[in-house]
């Protein structure tokens, strides 16, 4: 990736709203000539449902093609009209533990997630946008909320901070 460029990562759980949050990501690349990387982490559990090493490493493997796939025909979709590279990254393990390596080694200006699903019950203890927001605050954008003229203004007062330093 260029240096020059904003570096943004997007966050994704092929979900519903992953259309959604890649089209707003690509948007904010085109606008301020960022470079995109999309993270897609999987729980090695959902996807490896027998003891039989043979038969995991075959599971984890066609997760890996079907995941790769639906990233695929996603970044295919958005970036029809204009072509820009998007970097895709599939990791199995820990989410909360997979995305903060790969923020540590990319060192994203910004990190865009979906806006979560409302449920009706919701038992899942792994909430990754509080995670985000208590670790990376100001450098979350929440693609249906955050405005670009609040992004406009987090750039201008990292460009004020760098012109003092």
């Amino acid at each position: 990736m260029n240096r020059n460029k904003l570096k943004i990562l997007v966050l994704s759980d092929l979900k519903q709203n992953s259309k959604d949050t890649l089209k707003y990501a690509s948007n904010l690349a085109k606008e301020f000539n960022g470079a995109l990387e999309l993270l897609c982490v999987k729980e090695p559990n959902e996807t490896i449902t027998t003891e039989n090493p043979l038969s995991a490493m075959l599971n984890l493997s066609s997760t890996y093609i079907k995941t790769e796939q639906k990233l695929n025909k996603q970044i295919e979709n958005i970036t029809k009209e204009d072509f820009f590279p998007v970097k895709k990254i599939i990791e199995f393990g820990n989410v909360k533990n997979e995305i903060e390596k790969r923020i540590e080694h990319s060192n994203p200006d910004f990190i865009i997630i979906g806006k979560k699903q409302k449920r009706l019950l919701n038992y899942s203890t792994d909430n990754i946008t509080v995670f985000l927001l208590k670790k990376y605050n100001s450098k979350v954008c929440i693609s249906n909320k955050t405005s670009f003229s609040d992004i406009y203004e987090v750039l201008n007062q990292k460009y004020k901070k760098a012109q003092t330093a």
